[in-house]
């Protein structure tokens, strides 16, 4: 029986980038092997085998020097990586007709969907000792080891998170799980509120109450969230708020910078307060009438013009009920 340990890793700076720079070289090196298995397909007519790939990585690393700092199983285990992708292919292609699952040709792998690297002999390669996890061509990681190995270590995969953390899975073989000796005893459990279970033959699991512990930590860590993140979103609520009124009023909507405090102060009938206060920054101007133009365009459907820097300012836009047609902002 095989068990998983996963611990978290603790690299050095200098270490992540030797990490990330493998993980690259083997996303690089499972493209080309990859693009061989379908060229020799589609020219030859030829099926390539994990060992005839794995026979062409040292022409590969003559070709390709960055391949050299890798660590030469982990290199061998991405023609491993690549048979696996066409075998799964082809036994759901086999089994479509009664799965109707997809088959799902293997793709070229971009940096976002290739993020770990695997040893596969854990004798060889990588050891973990009381100092860290020992990695060939990497150096010696520190670990968060919150439990000890149990059997056999047979490989170790270092994972890197879409988060930035890292990862190491080390499976073990256990060996056989020991039968559960035959007691001819049964129980009943009662699942309760002021008790989470209650046995029929009397023993009480306690509720923990786990929220309710920490509900007071979990309010905190709330609203130091909210602070955070909560201005940016209550700025951008009110842009969306301000732009949709804006446009639901107008029929026609011309937006230019030419247009001066008082020309402003003289259409909107706004103080001067108010044109200050709706002053932004050159970036914020450009995502405010970005914000205008999408709005527009999913719900409004208001005629947005552009309007020349030297066009004359006229009161044209005001219809006989003093509503506004036409505005010119910025």
């Amino acid at each position: 029986m095989v068990k998983s340990f996963k611990y978290r890793l603790r690299p050095t700076k200098k270490q992540e980038q030797i990490l990330l720079a493998h993980i690259d070289e083997c996303r690089i090196l499972y493209n080309q092997l990859l693009c061989a298995r379908i060229q020799a397909w589609k020219n030859e007519n030829k099926s390539l085998s994990e060992y005839d790939q794995t026979k062409t990585i040292p022409l590969l690393k003559q070709q390709h020097a960055a391949f050299k700092q890798v660590y030469s199983q982990v290199l061998q285990q991405v023609s491993q990586r690549v048979d696996l992708a066409f075998k799964g292919f082809f036994r759901r292609l086999k089994q479509k007709s009664k799965t109707g699952e997809k088959a799902g040709f293997p793709r070229y792998k971009n940096e976002n969907r290739y993020d770990s690297i695997t040893y596969p002999q854990f004798s060889n390669g990588c050891r973990l000792d009381n100092k860290g996890l020992r990695l060939g061509s990497i150096g010696c990681i520190r670990i968060v080891q919150h439990r000890s190995l149990e059997g056999i270590p047979k490989s170790c995969t270092i994972t890197r998170t879409a988060t930035g953390k890292w990862f190491v899975s080390i499976p073990c073989d256990i060996g056989e799980k020991d039968k559960k000796s035959n007691t001819n005893s049964a129980v009943g459990i009662d699942v309760g509120l002021n008790s989470f279970a209650v046995t029929s033959d009397g023993q009480k699991i306690e509720n923990q109450r786990f929220f309710r512990k920490e509900e007071k930590s979990l309010a905190k860590a709330q609203r130091k969230w909210d602070a955070a993140v909560g201005e940016d979103a209550a700025r951008e609520f009110e842009q969306w708020k301000r732009c949709s009124e804006m446009l639901r009023q107008l029929q026609i909507l011309r937006i230019d910078s030419g247009r001066t405090e008082e020309d402003i102060a003289n259409i909107l009938g706004w103080t001067e307060e108010q044109v200050l206060a709706f002053e932004m920054s050159e970036i914020q101007n450009v995502h405010f009438r970005d914000l205008l133009a999408y709005i527009n365009a999913i719900d409004i459907r208001t005629d947005i013009r552009l309007r020349k820097k030297d066009a004359p300012v006229s009161d044209q836009g005001l219809n006989s009920n003093n509503s506004l047609l036409s505005l010119s902002i910025f």
